[in-house]
């Protein structure tokens, strides 16, 4: 292995053992053959590191070695006393581009692009409400950065809307239900807004949820109605009581619609 303890500037102290031994295996013993080097070729140094896989030691090494091709080049320029502006323009030129090579390499090493992307509706006609989001309603897209947004796809789907959101719309947390449903869990049922006794057994269960439907009529004596099987989509206070949006099965439609007007209902819990 090649020696270079020709080198007589103070910029040895900057390089690690493995930097010189990266020199010496170039083929650079002194500063004229690192001068020749960088004059022939000024992506000398970049190409040095170009083999690692380690980027971090490649770009320390890089560092450590550009440091110290600057100070050979200008120990070299302050000792020219003759014309020095003649003399010095090479080497700045010749240094200059080392820099914007060696910082081009190192971009390329350590840099990693962020790029905010965003979940978007892609189905033409919009999301309807309490529509299990399904991964062909949706598509990722560049948006301007956001922290309510979704980053996502997988976060979005089997989720819901409260709302109906047209084509397009960039999908927010807050828009979205915090529990999911499976694709088929809404099929044979019918999905119905309905006004229900205030009740303080579900607080703190987000949607959507299991229940039983109670229908209490209003005539004394009457037979009143149990559903047991009735999904929970939202459920919110309007100052009178609780709107519910229930998913029930398409079978027990009839028979709620015939206590829905001479009825109060109430959500109780199930064994579920």
């Amino acid at each position: 292995m090649k020696s270079v303890a020709n080198f007589g500037v103070k910029s040895m102290k900057t390089l690690t053992t493995q930097d010189w031994l990266i020199l010496a295996n170039a083929g650079i013993s002194t500063e004229k053959q690192l001068r020749e080097q960088l004059e022939s070729n000024p992506e000398f140094v970049p190409n040095l590191v170009k083999g690692f896989t380690d980027r971090d030691v490649a770009a320390e090494s890089q560092e450590n070695i550009l440091a110290f091709v600057a100070q050979v080049l200008c120990s070299r320029s302050r000792s020219n006393r003759l014309n020095w502006l003649l003399v010095a323009w090479p080497t700045l030129a010749v240094l200059i581009v080392v820099g914007f090579s060696g910082w081009a390499i190192y971009r390329d090493i350590s840099y990693t692009p962020k790029v905010t992307a965003g979940v978007r509706i892609a189905e033409s006609e919009g999301l309807q409400p309490f529509h299990p989001i399904t991964k062909s309603d949706i598509r990722m897209d560049t948006v301007p950065s956001d922290s309510s947004s979704l980053h996502s796809i997988t976060d979005a789907i089997g989720r819901y809307t409260t709302k109906y959101l047209p084509a397009n719309s960039v999908l927010g947390e807050k828009q979205l239900s915090i529990g999911r449903l499976a694709p088929a869990t809404l099929r044979g049922r019918i999905v119905i807004r309905l006004k229900v006794v205030s009740t303080n057994v579900f607080n703190g269960i987000p949607p959507p949820f299991k229940a039983g439907l109670t229908a209490s009529p209003h005539e004394r004596g009457a037979a009143a109605l149990l559903l047991d099987d009735v999904l929970v989509l939202d459920l919110q206070n309007d100052g009178e009581g609780m709107s519910a949006v229930l998913a029930v099965s398409a079978a027990d439609q009839s028979a709620l619609a015939s206590f829905a007007a001479r009825s109060d209902f109430y959500l109780v819990g199930t064994k579920y």
